[in-house]
């Protein structure tokens, strides 16, 4: 079960990969939206880290 800290912490990393996103890629889809949204803590950190060698945002996922 996820502590109170742990949710927005997870909420603030969802958020700084969100603007990332917007930042190189302009507009991100919503579909990316709701995987971020819903990925813990460890899968955003390690999706944070794919940005800088992404191409598109889809590339986060693979």
């Amino acid at each position: 079960m996820q502590t109170f800290i742990d949710k927005y912490v997870q909420q603030g990393e969802a958020n700084i990969l969100i603007r990332q996103l917007k930042t190189k890629f302009g507009m991100v889809p919503g579909e990316t939206m709701a995987r971020i949204e819903q990925a813990d803590a460890d899968t955003l950190l390690r999706w944070s880290e794919r940005i800088l060698t992404a191409e598109k945002p889809e590339d986060l996922f693979h």
